[in-house]
């Protein structure tokens, strides 16, 4: 028999989503919205089980420039946790960069 997650622990999928909509449908700020998404924490906290998980919601759906640049964030706070090089491209606005940084950690 398969052991099931806790109810508490969400996979890294819905918390892509869960993070997509807090950016989208929070309040006007950029800096307010990312900040205060529980999902984008867990995100990072998560670090590289991230991941695989944000690069295919970002190859799979269309986003617009500012979730774009919100996942940009949460992947240069992941960066700063597992890549001591700092490899990763300096414009947050570069997510074709980017994706190829996170398949190499992922």
């Amino acid at each position: 028999m398969a052991r099931s997650k806790p109810t508490n622990e969400k996979n890294v999928a819905e918390l892509v989503d869960e993070f997509k909509r807090d950016i989208i449908y929070d309040c006007h700020s950029f800096r307010v919205k990312l900040s205060r998404s529980d999902a984008g924490k867990e995100l990072v906290k998560k670090g590289r089980e991230s991941l695989r998980g944000m690069i295919t919601h970002l190859r799979a759906y269309k986003t617009d420039e500012e979730t774009q640049l919100a996942f940009a964030c949460l992947l240069n706070e992941i960066e700063i946790q597992i890549d001591p090089d700092k490899t990763a491209p300096r414009d947050l606005k570069d997510m074709d960069g980017w994706l190829v940084w996170a398949e190499r950690f992922a």
